[in-house]
């Protein structure tokens, strides 16, 4: 009997990407494509990220074609949405979500819709194997700066309890970067940038209401007052410190009120290496457990929903078992 395999697929706004578990958890197959941006752009249209994805994912299945071969997909974790809210909606999945119906024409697999949030928590589970704890996460993506209290891995046992009113931790990061020269996205740029750079002792500059962010204001400062004015090193050393002191004080804030020590820092900015030392660090004297995603999966990548395939295949056996 072939074995069985459980293919995550995810069509973000600037990334295709495929994974393959096999039935003992190992991760058979994980790649992605990053979305061209032309130059000087700071992103890209809902159509032409959907155009893309139509032409990556078949370049990816032809990559995955000989771990395929050796099983028989048996279910399919699918990002449908941005995230589990009735009018949560963004084209670009609908090619994800397209493909996947394809495949399982032909495979016969269960397909398992999840959103693009959760994908991004269910890798922080594959690695750390948090459920059934309950927990804090931090989501920091291009397009999400949310705080999360985790109850359990669904829909229902998600509460959004704080993030950002305006703009996310991701788009003022690569506003930042392409501001001084670089191209979008700009996280992985100005992060080794930040590593060699000089912090400057300035106040924080990131405003704060209960447990709301407010970036913009933070933005148009450094647009002001950084860019141009100082070395692009210092100006990402000081951009990242800024935001890991206003992260650090979040922390403790929410674990302090929820009594949760657990925190999940998940979404591509969580992947920068300079914003974990600091948080790090900043936080090595509290009674907090932080847990990162491996920096390859922290940012967006379809391993959360191949392990939501592989774990609700595996929770209907064990029901129709007993």
């Amino acid at each position: 009997m072939r074995k069985s395999l459980y293919l995550g697929i995810d069509t973000s706004a600037y990334t295709t990407s495929l994974v393959v578990l096999d039935e003992s958890k190992t991760i058979c197959f994980a790649k992605k494509i990053i979305l061209h941006v032309p130059e000087g752009k700071r992103g890209l249209r809902q159509q032409e990220a959907l155009f893309q994805h139509i032409k990556n994912l078949p370049l990816l299945m032809e990559k995955a074609e000989s771990v395929l071969q050796s099983g028989k997909i048996a279910a399919i974790g699918v990002s449908t949405r941005p995230r589990d809210l009735e009018d949560s909606y963004m084209p670009v999945f609908e090619s994800g979500l397209a493909f996947a119906k394809a495949v399982k024409s032909i495979s016969g697999a269960r397909i398992l819709p999840l959103s693009h949030q959760m994908n991004h928590l269910l890798a922080a589970d594959y690695f750390e194997r948090i459920a059934p704890n309950p927990c804090l996460a931090f989501h920091l993506s291009g397009g999400t700066t949310e705080i999360l209290k985790v109850s359990d891995w669904s829909p229902e046992g998600i509460q959004l309890i704080g993030g950002s009113k305006d703009i996310s931790f991701g788009k003022l990061v690569d506003r930042i970067g392409v501001a001084m020269g670089g191209t979008f996205p700009s996280g992985v740029w100005l992060d080794q940038l930040a590593l060699e750079g000089d912090i400057l002792s300035i106040k924080n500059r990131i405003h704060v209401s209960d447990s709301w962010w407010n970036l913009s204001g933070i933005e148009t400062w450094f647009q002001k007052e950084m860019v141009g004015s100082y070395p692009p090193e210092t100006v990402a050393a000081t951009l990242f410190e800024q935001i890991a002191q206003a992260l650090a004080a979040m922390v403790v804030k929410q674990s302090s009120q929820s009594g949760l020590k657990t925190v999940i820092l998940a979404g591509g900015v969580a992947s920068s290496r300079t914003l974990e030392m600091a948080l790090r660090n900043k936080l090595s004297n509290q009674d907090i457990d932080l847990r990162f995603v491996s920096g390859e999966f922290s940012a967006d990548h379809a391993l959360g929903g191949a392990w939501h395939a592989w774990r609700k295949t595996h929770e209907s056996c064990t029901s129709q078992s007993n």
